[in-house]
């Protein structure tokens, strides 16, 4: 999906970044890209190992394939609720890793970039909300973070999020159940959904990027599909810096504030692995081809560039899905239909969740500071639209670089 200018979404997907007519976008998906790189150095049931992440200095290794638990919860009937608490030993490694992300991001200086940031008020009520667009990777273009920004940040009583993500790439326990939940069910190979011509090419990619681990091939589509798009995000010089999202996670835990999250880790899990195998295909097949990859990567720096810029209406004309595109015109009615179904359950149903949770919050007179995929707060569905359909006020901060 492109909601999170996440596979990986929202997204991660993967997240996550080009204008395709599913509307798939790593960097800009729900799916956190954290959620979705190659396993970490794992001996696989016929050995090999993947490439080391360095985006996690807490993870060691990551589990070998198991049977993922059947289906995917959302968020319980609520519209918004606590992150689950952790154990001491837990905390403890969440907190080295986000010490980790903070001191080195702490070194960064120079201008700081103008991402879309409002600010939403209710007469009568003491609090307010505080919503930012997140770019779920990063390069250091995205830091440092500007002091209206941090002070927001610092005002808030909670800090709301997608979902809280710094415990599953940290803690060895959670790394296992997130990983075993892209596991087939049934312990099918990959290539039985993408055929093996594919898999084979999609495999040698992987392995020329240093990405790719045997036991991989137990793994849905939608997760190869999520790190062949991260890789492509690599090659466009994005994803050296974790997103805003897993910055303000990490400070949430090192000042000690109120997490909040809209969903669920098997929420996002199920809900990327729910998008069309016509859709990943049809992905995987132009990451593969060298011109429609390099048309992706240009594709890719633009959107980048257009949310560091806070540039609301490009970001606007490049995430939503296109449904005149002909590309998706070529998939049979079926399929469109069900691409449109994964779009509606990605975008609008995921956005009208949180506004109700957010409006929760503004209604409870508490200020909070929200941050998810940037394309959650634009266009007539989105959450700053919603919110106004309420009758809060809502007053856009920063764009195009000003304040």
């Amino acid at each position: 999906g492109k909601d999170g200018v996440t596979p990986g979404g929202e997204d991660a997907k993967n997240p996550e970044a080009t204008k395709m007519p599913e509307g798939g976008n790593a960097g800009a998906d729900a799916q956190n890209s954290e959620a979705t790189k190659a396993p970490e150095a794992t001996k696989s049931p016929e050995g090999g190992n993947a490439g080391s992440d360095v985006q996690n200095p807490e993870a060691t290794k990551t589990p070998e394939p198991t049977k993922a638990p059947e289906g995917g919860d959302a968020t319980e009937g609520t519209h918004i609720h606590a992150a689950e608490e952790l154990s001491g030993e837990e905390k403890a490694v969440v907190l080295r890793t986000a010490d980790t992300y903070l001191t080195t991001l702490a070194e960064r200086k120079g201008e700081s970039p103008k991402p879309l940031f409002w600010k939403v008020t209710k007469p009568g009520k003491e609090g307010c909300l505080y919503l930012l667009g997140s770019f779920h990777i990063t390069d250091e273009k995205a830091y440092p973070l500007s002091k209206e920004i941090l002070d927001a940040y610092q005002s808030a009583d909670s800090v709301a999020l997608e979902f809280n993500m710094l415990p599953y790439i940290s803690v060895q326990k959670k790394m296992l159940e997130m990983y075993s939940s892209y596991v087939d069910p049934e312990m099918k190979t990959v290539d039985q959904a993408i055929g093996k011509e594919l898999y084979e090419k999609v495999k040698n990619f992987l392995v020329e990027n240093k990405s790719y681990a045997r036991g991989l091939e137990y793994y849905k589509e939608q997760y190869w599909n999520s790190l062949v798009t991260n890789l492509v995000y690599q090659m466009a010089g994005i994803g050296s810096v974790v997103g805003y999202d897993i910055y303000f996670n990490s400070l949430a835990y090192q000042d000690n504030k109120e997490l909040l999250e809209f969903e669920t880790m098997k929420f996002q899990t199920g809900l990327l692995l729910s998008a069309p195998v016509e859709m990943v295909i049809n992905d995987l097949e132009e990451a593969l081809d060298p011109k429609k990859r390099e048309e992706t990567i240009a594709q890719m720096k633009e959107l980048y560039q257009n949310w560091i810029s806070g540039d609301e209406e490009a970001l606007l004309a490049l995430v939503l899905p296109d449904y005149e595109d002909p590309e998706f015109l070529a998939y049979t009615p079926k399929v469109q239909e069900a691409i449109k179904k994964y779009n509606k359950a990605m975008y609008e149903e995921r956005n009208q969740n949180m506004a109700q949770g957010l409006s929760e919050c503004l209604e409870a007179s508490r200020t909070t500071f929200c941050v998810v995929g940037t394309a959650h707060f634009l266009s007539d569905a989105g959450i700053v639209n919603l919110l106004r359909q309420k009758g809060y006020t809502v007053e856009l901060l920063c764009q195009n670089g000003k304040e």
